[in-house]
């Protein structure tokens, strides 16, 4: 997981209180926690200690941006719990670095950015978080295909696709004659 500050908004306690589901299957597989606020001794790690969700969870802290690809290819799956997302980058991202994801099928616009190559869940239930983390941790077939659908659809946001789309639209408007109000 990758955000910026431990809030309600970014439901990082819901992922917590799913990894310790997670761990009574998988003990040995670890839950990395990167951003503000992920580091060991800050409001993340304090909170998981004091609710008993700290086994088996590496606290990273913030991560240098040039590091962040590197990161994500080296997770089996991106877990976002987010509740509100208008863009999400770190979706696109982890979709590009070919790691699949799991994120709130209502959050905002993850289901657009998405586009159906994300396993797209209720995030406020640790139970069906926990659950699908499991599957996902279970089948390297639906990792691969989840991260072979997340590289096609990361592509469409890639610099030189989305400047195309722009001069297109722009082209099109452009030939188009103005109109004014009628009368």
């Amino acid at each position: 997981m990758l955000n910026v500050g431990f809030t309600a908004g970014k439901n990082v306690r819901s992922a917590l209180m799913a990894w310790r589901l997670v761990q009574k299957t998988h003990p040995t597989t670890t839950l990395h926690l990167a951003g503000p606020d992920y580091a060991v001794g800050g409001p993340a790690h304090a909170w998981a200690i004091k609710h008993g969700c700290e086994e088996g969870v590496v606290f990273e802290g913030p991560i240098d941006p040039r590091e962040r690809s590197a990161w994500y290819r080296d997770k089996e799956i991106f877990l976002h719990t987010s509740r509100e997302e208008s863009f999400g980058l770190v979706l696109i991202e982890a979709m590009a670095a070919m790691t699949p994801v799991i994120a709130g099928k209502s959050s905002g616009a993850v289901p657009e950015i998405t586009l159906g190559a994300a396993r797209l869940i209720d995030i406020d239930n640790p139970k069906e978080i926990a659950s699908h983390l499991v599957q996902l941790l279970e089948s390297t077939d639906e990792r691969s295909r989840l991260s072979s659908l997340g590289s096609a659809v990361a592509k469409q946001y890639d610099r030189t696709a989305v400047a195309k789309n722009y001069l297109s639209i722009l082209h099109d408007l452009s030939s188009k004659p103005l109109s004014g109000p009628s009368a």
